[in-house]
């Protein structure tokens, strides 16, 4: 993250770390034209944030939790690096701060090798400590995270009768981050994903042509859509 960011002369003030909103800099301008591998990082920045933030306020037996969402995020940018400067910086920033109650001495660390060459070239010494700096913010409303989320769009495969007939790829609904809580939320938008299925030509000659799609007895719906089982 050093030398793409020095490659790219990404630079902040020393005072912009400590910036009110959360973040020492913002997102590009415009989400619609982020890559792929810039939104994939904003949506995981932004999805940790949330989730560590909620489990540090209100879950004390959440530390499990905070070290899986942790891990995830850092597997998730180094697998998929961030291109856009701004992007890398607020997600390695946002991974640091949200790391230093766990592991203080090794966040701080990061975090003076981090900032240290791009604020403005002066030296580490006038970096500010982690722990002087707020706390990260998510980087959504709900509506953009709708958008991110829906980029590229679901792949579902299905099955019937526990067999595996085809896979499409099918339109996100709604991210994890804005899902209401309602008791029929789940419910909601599984029939949704069911309905995309039936739309498709590979819905249609399967469930309807092959099978008769009314007297279906059970439609299973796993890991949040990735996979459809149809008991006939």
């Amino acid at each position: 993250a050093q030398q793409s960011l020095a490659s790219f002369s990404f630079t902040l003030q020393p005072a912009d770390l400590k910036a009110t909103s959360g973040h020492a800099t913002g997102l590009p301008s415009s989400l619609q034209d982020l890559s792929d591998s810039d939104a994939d990082a904003v949506l995981a920045t932004h999805r940790t944030i949330s989730s560590v933030t909620s489990c540090i306020e209100k879950n004390p037996y959440g530390l499990n939790t905070v070290i899986s969402d942790l891990t995830k995020l850092t597997n998730s940018l180094s697998s998929s690096t961030p291109s856009s400067p701004q992007v890398l910086y607020l997600s390695i920033s946002s991974l640091l701060r949200l790391l230093s109650p766990i592991a203080p001495a090794l966040a701080s660390e990061c975090w003076e090798i981090l900032n240290g060459p791009v604020t403005a070239g002066k030296p580490s010494t006038n970096v500010p400590a982690i722990f002087d700096c707020p706390w990260p913010t998510p980087l959504l409303k709900p509506e953009e995270a709708d958008i991110l989320s829906a980029r590229g769009g679901q792949v579902v495969a299905v099955q019937i009768n526990g067999k595996l007939r085809f896979t499409i790829t099918i339109p996100r609904r709604l991210s994890p981050t804005t899902a209401p809580e309602a008791s029929g939320t789940v419910t909601e938008e599984q029939d949704w994903i069911i309905n995309r299925i039936l739309e498709t030509d590979e819905g249609q000659f399967w469930l309807r042509k092959k099978n008769d799609w009314d007297k279906r007895r059970r439609v299973i719906v796993v890991k949040g859509g990735k996979l459809v089982n149809v008991v006939f």
